[in-house]
């Protein structure tokens, strides 16, 4: 007879590997936003489009930036991994009331 159970044990459950994907979203156009509900006082996050000429388009819209890795890549509130695949949108982000000082800086840090 075969058995059914589960050949880790519950005391083991702790050691078994696991496997975590994170959600990644690469933009190859984006500029900064507010976002609508902040984090620990933060409203910082971006947003762009996920591809480029010719390829079909998606406009994302991040969570606020809960942290930075590098100049490319950042991590929001809700868990995504966003690539930056280009420079700053500038003319986006002053759309969005920035000022051009933090454009500066931004483009400054790349």
């Amino acid at each position: 007879m075969a058995s059914s159970s589960n050949p880790v044990h519950e005391k083991d459950k702790s050691k078994a590997p696991r496997s975590h994907f994170q959600p990644t979203v690469c933009l190859a156009d984006w500029w900064l936003v507010k976002v609508e509900h902040d984090f620990q006082g933060s409203r910082l996050g971006v947003a762009g489009f996920t591809s480029r000429e010719k390829q079909a388009m998606r406009v994302f819209s991040s969570a606020p930036i809960l942290k930075t890795y590098g100049f490319s890549t950042l991590e929001t509130t809700d868990g995504i991994c966003v690539i930056l695949d280009s420079l700053i949108n500038k003319v986006r982000t002053l759309e969005n009331g920035f000022s051009s000082d933090i454009v500066f800086f931004q483009l400054a840090k790349e």
